[in-house]
């Protein structure tokens, strides 16, 4: 497989989400720009899920501010999932306080999200690793796969007005 690694400007991230969509490859890819990072999940090309720690951008976060989550629930889930070792979407379904179709729809709002944070990094690293699927510990759920070509399409708008939108798409 083609090693995917290198520094990131105006204009990599989309070649780079280019060439694992058309390569239909399975693994993480791996952003970090300063002090933040973005864990990006890819299953066969398509995007699944991502960890983060840009403010705000987390899932808990992204859940309560679209009304699908209490600050409540989120805060309880938190400390759940910190204790049993599972992730945030994980513990949210198997104490019912989600149902798979509300955590598919965060995921997605988290996956645009960090997209779009990191369509704008310049002088950042990236690197793909390719990996075998992550098992979820509810096997009911089945995670979204997204088109990475909607996902930078949706987070390209978000950059209306900004430089950075001209260097992406050029004039």
């Amino acid at each position: 497989m083609e090693e995917l690694r290198g520094l990131l400007a105006i204009g990599v991230l989309p070649e780079i989400l280019r060439r694992i969509f058309l390569a239909r490859r399975t693994g993480v890819l791996h952003l970090a720009f300063g002090g933040e990072r973005c864990d990006i999940e890819f299953r066969d090309g398509h995007l699944v899920n991502a960890a983060t720690t840009l403010p705000g951008a987390n899932l808990g976060d992204l859940l309560v501010q679209s009304g699908l989550l209490s600050a409540r629930d989120r805060d309880a889930g938190l400390e759940i999932a910190a204790l049993s070792g599972e992730r945030l979407g994980e513990t949210l379904l198997r104490h019912a306080i989600l149902d798979s179709d509300q955590l598919g729809q965060g995921l997605a709002l988290q996956l645009r999200e960090v997209m779009a944070r990191a369509l704008v990094w310049v002088g950042g690293v990236y690197t793909f690793e390719d990996r075998p699927p992550r098992k979820s510990a509810v096997s009911s759920f089945q995670e979204p796969k997204l088109d990475p070509r909607e996902v930078l399409l949706d987070a390209t708008w978000t950059l209306a007005g900004d430089p950075a939108l001209d260097g992406l798409l050029g004039d």
